[in-house]
């Protein structure tokens, strides 16, 4: 790379001091590194889709029906029949609570018709969509 893009202000490579850039070099590939962490834990986490009217906080503490210790995670869910991003050792508590797997596939497969506040991972974006009631949106989940 021959230059540097901060904040939007692009900076050629050859015009910071030496220094600074092996600092910023560094910088940059522990953030890297620390990304790709993260995305490595979250793989095995589920979007799971809320009923319609469910909204509060639920604490996974106990065991499954397996004997699997939960994550021991609070879960906050603000919008009424939203999604969240589930470990899977809490999976089985969600699903008792009437939370189902949100959908997934390709663009052209999602619902044609959803309810406010649907969730679908889009394979084909590569993002979790949310059906605002007039379009699919981006959303992060919690």
């Amino acid at each position: 790379m021959t230059t540097i893009t901060i904040s939007g202000q692009v900076i050629d490579r050859a015009r910071v001091p030496s220094h600074l850039l092996s600092a910023f070099d560094q910088a940059n590939a522990a953030v890297t590194q620390a990304q790709a962490a993260l995305v490595n834990w979250l793989k095995p986490f589920t979007t799971m889709q809320a009923p319609a009217t469910f909204t509060g906080a639920i604490h996974c503490n106990g065991f499954n029906t397996k004997g699997v210790a939960q994550s021991g995670y609070t879960y906050g869910l603000s919008e009424a029949g939203g999604a969240i991003a589930v470990d899977p050792r809490d999976s089985e508590m969600f699903v008792k609570l009437g939370f189902t797997v949100a959908p997934s596939g390709p663009t052209a497969n999602r619902p044609a018709s959803p309810r406010v506040g649907l969730c679908y991972q889009d394979t084909d974006v590569g993002s979790t969509m949310r059906w605002s009631g007039s379009a699919w949106v981006a959303v992060n989940l919690t």
